[in-house]
């Protein structure tokens, strides 16, 4: 190495420490979820107290302190708490849920330290944990299981404040399902629009969505599938036709229209999804067709390229949507997409009126080349960065 000092980083963000222990004795709940109605589960809080852990071997430390995926979710509630933090722990069978809100709001004096420890029977599938709140004190928390259970989970938000107010019996508060769409095809990856709005990816290529009544639980859902423009209700609908470029991703083949990222517009009428073969894509619920879709730096691509321009699988963090208080009059609401390819760039969709395809949706600055920042500006370096995810400021972005 030359003895010439490295070139200084560069800082596009504010870290603020979340400390992970328990702050108050008993505080950590755990439930053992049963793996169907009508079983039993278990239930017990831990008596622990701040700075108390200990680890006999790295073995322990790593399950219980290693997430194998986490993320903080944004709730639209008025009510304390609004911030929650969920990992994903201990070789992916338990699924930790906390409160992380940095200040509170009205003149609540209760401390949301409870912190839930939800065990399920299998392990939790990557790209399967979804949360949502229904805008009255509850948070719904899905999850997809290896075993290709979907848990419901309605937890309301005073729980992270009084562990007593969450029922003793899970199936109060839990509810499962086994879509039959699953025994012809491989579920990747879940969204949630609402409580009562779901989309599930599949590996063939295919979205399914599943809905309920505001008066039914998880138990009850209306499946429906498709796929290249059309709800699937034929049995040829429902076949897994694997083309010829796939890729392998946690034990699964992924077809090239395998859907990576997916997102619902504000009005939750469309879905927005990102391809593993670098295609961006916009659906009309409603009808259940493809109704736009474009390569993701909006260049024609020739069959042949497809291999080279196929996507990573394990970095579904490319697609974000909002609106903006200052919208180009016209524009409902605008997503931004990022593409490795090309040395790495941004893409900024205005979408007008998704059903009139490329008459209503467009790229915005379409010549200009907008590529994040490099945190290593020294040009004899030779460290590879990856954007591993990315925010959007400045306007309102959608939960």
């Amino acid at each position: 190495m030359g003895t010439q000092a490295p070139s200084a980083s560069v800082y596009v963000f504010t870290e603020t420490r979340i400390d992970l222990e328990a702050l108050d004795r008993g505080s950590v709940v755990q439930v053992q979820l049963p793996a169907s109605r009508g079983s039993r589960s278990q239930r017990r809080i831990l008596s622990t107290t701040a700075g108390s852990a200990s680890f006999n071997n790295e073995e322990t430390y790593s399950r219980s302190c290693l997430a194998s995926a986490s993320s903080i979710y944004f709730s639209r509630l008025n009510n304390y708490p609004r911030s929650f933090l969920w990992r994903v722990l201990d070789h992916n069978k338990f699924l930790e849920l906390r409160a992380t809100d940095l200040r509170k709001t009205g003149n609540i004096k209760a401390e949301a330290t409870v912190i839930l420890q939800l065990g399920f029977p299998s392990a939790i599938r990557k790209g399967g944990v979804a949360l949502v709140d229904d805008g009255e004190d509850a948070l719904s928390v899905f999850v997809l299981t290896k075993s290709n259970d979907l848990f419901t989970l309605t937890i309301p938000t005073k729980s992270f404040c009084n562990a007593a107010t969450l029922e003793e019996d899970p199936a109060r508060w839990c509810s499962t399902y086994r879509p039959s769409s699953f025994t012809l095809s491989t579920p990747h990856r879940l969204a949630a629009g609402s409580p009562g709005l779901l989309v599930i990816a599949l590996a063939d290529g295919k979205l399914l969505k599943l809905t309920r009544k505001h008066s039914q639980d998880g138990s009850i859902w209306e499946e429906r599938s498709y796929h290249d423009g059309a709800w699937g209700s034929s049995l040829r609908g429902l076949i897994n036709w694997q083309g010829s470029n796939t890729v392998r991703y946690d034990g699964m083949v992924l077809d090239q229209n395998a859907t990576i990222a997916v997102d619902f517009s504000p009005s939750r009428t469309h879905l927005l999804t990102v391809c593993v073969n670098h295609t961006f894509k916009i659906w009309n619920l409603a009808r259940g067709s493809n109704v736009f879709s474009m390569d993701l730096l909006g260049q024609g691509r020739e069959p042949q390229d497809i291999s080279r321009m196929m996507l990573d699988v394990g970095s579904p963090e490319i697609l974000r949507i909002f609106e903006a208080d200052g919208a180009i009059a016209g524009d409902e609401y605008y997503a931004i997409t990022y593409s490795p390819h090309d040395g790495g760039q941004f893409k900024i969709w205005a979408i007008r009126d998704a059903d009139q395809g490329k008459l209503g949706v467009r790229i915005l600055h379409a010549d200009d080349i907008l590529r994040p920042p490099d945190p290593d500006s020294d040009p004899e370096s030779k460290t590879v960065w990856k954007v591993a995810d990315f925010k959007v400021g400045g306007g309102i972005q959608d939960s």
